[in-house]
């Protein structure tokens, strides 16, 4: 039996490659301002990608720890490779992430792991200072202040899940120059975004949830 079964045992899983990206987000429901944070993966796993059981991110100098498993964990595929991780990982107390070196430790059902060293490093925003980008509304129109450079639509279900993008337009929005809530609205009840990419900073802004953006440029 033991030589049976000497072939028998599940291989490792492999953190292959890695996404971090900090995000300065403006939440409309609340008006409070905060950082998120965005981690995926690459995992390898000879078992496949349903042997894998957590995810956990960890700060050891803070003490600070995040766990992620495949009921909350987001998978997306871009360039030929499925990422699997979070895009709205949060400080419990609202607070900036603290810069340095974390850990990330992936586990598969086994109990196997693998972990990899990354480091959060882009410089520290005053988010009591920072100016953000504004989706603005006048007699039937809309139009975005700040939009910051190559800004996006993000689209958005109720329950949060990412469906689709585009590029902000420079002129004024109407109901007739922006059929894409046209298109959405019934899926997403017009739940919208906006983002865009510091490039020398190296962090993303984000301000939203809009909802019934389509029924205000028509009502």
């Amino acid at each position: 039996m033991i030589f049976f079964c000497a072939g028998c045992e599940g291989a490792p899983p492999e953190i292959t490659d890695t996404f971090v990206q900090v995000t300065v987000f403006k939440n409309m429901r609340t008006l409070q301002t905060e950082e998120i944070l965005s981690l995926f993966l690459v995992v390898s796993d000879d078992d496949g990608e349903e042997d894998l059981e957590s995810i956990y991110l960890l700060n050891d100098r803070q003490e600070l720890f995040w766990k992620l498993d495949p009921l909350n964990w987001e998978k997306t595929d871009r360039k030929g490779s499925r990422w699997i991780g979070s895009s709205s990982i949060q400080m419990p107390d609202g607070s900036a992430f603290p810069r340095g070196k974390y850990r990330v430790i992936v586990s598969d059902q086994a109990g196997d792991r693998d972990e990899k060293e990354i480091r959060i490093s882009v410089p520290g925003v005053d988010l009591s200072k920072f100016v953000f980008p504004e989706l603005s509304f006048e007699n039937q129109t809309a139009s975005v202040i700040n939009r910051g450079k190559n800004g996006k639509f993000l689209y958005f279900n109720s329950s949060d899940r990412f469906l689709d993008f585009s590029f902000i337009p420079e002129e004024v929005l109407t109901a007739q120059n922006f059929p894409r809530l046209n298109d959405l609205r019934s899926e997403t009840n017009n739940k919208l975004y906006l983002y865009h990419f510091e490039q020398e900073e190296g962090y993303g802004v984000l301000v939203g949830p809009y909802y019934r953006v389509y029924e205000r440029l028509t009502e």
